[in-house]
């Protein structure tokens, strides 16, 4: 079917908040929570979304009732359905331990709405290949660099898989047969990213300059000859003391090629302003190449961007045949292409990071409203309390970015702390805290408002069944 044609049915979907207006789902909502109707209207208009978008011709949608008393029927069966029917509910991992990123128990969250223009793209033929308005052939590569240059983006760059396949693509054009100078730490660190084998299978010199415990801009231009350059490594989740500042690098960035993932497109968020660079500001180093991993602090898809000052350099690392290896695929890019379409809409809801990072003002009205809850369902098994601490971090590596937290604490009267704590991670919706001697601590940054009856219903659960 036409584009244009889907979208004029689409068009015909009543939004989730105009539905809750109407009086019954408003008393529908009294009776089993506003959660619960959120979940079963997505489910309702998700699957209204799908009929339309793959409808082969408009005379299967085109006789669909597009009223509002549909919706209201329909949920009227689905809650019928919840109370007769014994459904397994989805398993959910509760994270309470306030790591953002974590390779244990979660990844990267995205709101619905990116997740149905996603689905969107990929489940059925679309014009980002094709320019409507000047009615041509045109690419996702070119639609996307469209995006990124309403972003703001440099012009000259390339994506790749991720920074190993960044550093094999300059060892294998311009850096073959030259050398790297590196700091002691950096070469620590570099262990810890991945390449250090590509540069050594690729003939890269490497000689280390500074101290393990300092060095100086001083240091580096005293081994900078011809032909060599500086390879800077500054990971968020690697320790920085004592190595130089970006500033400090002013006279020979011509020279240095830097590795990051502390770069941000936009945001808000204070956090996010102290721990990373704004893009833009980012780029004023004029380092000779960046290599930059965005996925941390703006939410993308694991990959690498490679900005390039040197027009050269750039073109041959884009011509060399082992650039096409190591580009990211087309699901990728379209991953990528709605992130970032997020951003230029200023749509930052959609992006986790944003989403997630709650204000102390947010989070302790959070706490209080949980606190109480907890009072009236297990007052009387625990001790709850309130304190302060720094336990909001960004993943499971990081040993930097930590921020001050409201925090809560339940310390069993007669129970084992540590029972309990196995006991909360194992079975329906499991719950992750911290156990400090015989208290449980609760970060509640991470505690949707729509898994908030599930976690208060583990903790009871847990709390009435365990002698």
């Amino acid at each position: 079917m036409d584009f244009l044609l889907i979208q004029s049915y689409l068009d015909k979907l009543p939004s989730k908040e105009d539905i809750k207006e109407v009086p019954e789902v408003a008393a529908l909502i009294k009776i089993y929570s506003e959660n619960i109707i959120d979940e079963e209207l997505d489910k309702i208009l998700d699957e209204r979304h799908f009929e339309i978008t793959t409808a082969k011709q408009e005379s299967e949608i085109k006789n669909l009732d597009y009223s509002l008393d549909f919706y209201i029927e329909k949920l009227k069966e689905q809650l019928q359905d919840k109370t007769e029917e014994e459904t397994e509910e989805e398993k959910i991992v509760i994270n309470c331990l306030g790591t953002v990123y974590s390779k244990y128990i979660g990844n990267t969250i995205y709101s619905r709405k990116i997740m149905r223009d996603i689905a969107d793209t990929l489940s059925n033929y679309n014009t980002l290949e094709y320019d409507i308005k000047l009615e041509e052939q045109s690419s996702l590569d070119e639609e996307l660099n469209k995006l990124l240059e309403k972003l703001k983006f440099p012009s000259n760059f390339l994506i790749v898989n991720n920074i190993e396949g960044a550093i094999y693509a300059l060892t294998n054009t311009f850096l073959k047969n030259k050398e790297i100078i590196m700091n002691f730490k950096d070469a620590i660190k570099l262990e810890k990213i991945g390449p250090k084998d590509i540069l050594e299978k690729n003939g890269i010199n490497i000689e280390f300059v500074g101290y393990l415990n300092n060095v100086t801009s001083k240091d580096y231009l005293d081994k900078l000859y011809d032909d060599r350059y500086i390879l800077n490594i500054d990971m968020s989740y690697i320790p920085v003391e004592n190595n130089i500042s970006y500033k400090e690098f002013k006279n020979m960035n011509n020279k240095v090629i830097n590795i990051t993932d502390k770069v941000h497109i936009k945001t808000n968020r204070k956090e996010i302003k102290e721990l990373s660079y704004e893009l833009n500001e980012y780029l004023e180093n004029e380092f000779l190449i960046d290599i930059v991993d965005f996925s941390k602090f703006a939410g993308l898809p694991k990959c690498a961007f490679i900005f390039i000052k040197d027009d050269e350099i750039y073109n041959e690392i884009k011509n060399d045949i082992i650039f096409e290896v190591l580009t990211i695929n087309k699901e990728t890019k379209i991953f990528l292409f709605h992130l970032l379409k997020a951003y230029y809409e200023e749509n930052k809801d959609s992006i986790f990071i944003e989403k997630i990072l709650l204000s102390e003002e947010e989070i302790k009205k959070k706490n209080q409203r949980i606190l109480t809850k907890l009072e009236k369902e297990i007052g009387d098994k625990v001790e709850i309390s309130l304190i302060e601490g720094e336990y909001l971090t960004l993943d499971d590596r990081n040993k930097n970015g930590k921020f001050e937290r409201e925090l809560i604490i339940l310390t069993p009267k007669n129970l084992d702390a540590k029972e309990i704590e196995k006991k909360l991670k194992t079975g329906e919706n499991p719950i992750f805290c911290w156990l400090h001697e015989n208290s449980l601590i609760f970060n509640l940054q991470l505690l949707f408002k729509k898994d908030e009856t599930k976690f208060l219903e583990k903790i009871k659960s847990v709390f009435s069944n365990t002698i």
